[in-house]
This record gives C-alpha cells, structure tokens and sequence, in this order.
C-alpha cells in the first residue's frame, strides 16, 4: 500500500519519502485537495462546453 501512495507521490513530483507522518499526512492532504481541484475544474469546464454547444 505504502509503495503505490509514494509512486503516487512520486508521479507528482514529491520525490524524498517524508520523515514524519505528519509531512505525510500533509503530502496525503495536499495530494487529495490537489485531485479535488483537477475534478471541479474539468466538471465545470465540461458543463461550460456543454452550454457553448447548446447556445452556438
């Protein structure tokens, strides 16, 4: 489980493992709100195509 969390981690370009669990849980944090983001951004950016096509 620990291995796929810091490939993860690794693919967004925090490369050094952390030392304590508390930059962990920051790294885990910072890595779900980031994932949150990219999905409201890509809703809303659908939603927004969705009413240009309808309109144009």
């Amino acid at each position: 489980m620990s291995t796929i969390i810091s490939q993860i981690l690794t693919f967004f370009g925090i490369t050094q493992p952390p030392q304590t669990t508390s930059e962990f849980l920051w790294d885990l944090i910072i890595l779900f709100v980031g994932l949150f983001v990219v999905k409201w951004v890509t809703i809303t950016v659908f939603s927004l195509m969705k009413d240009m096509m309808r309109l144009g």
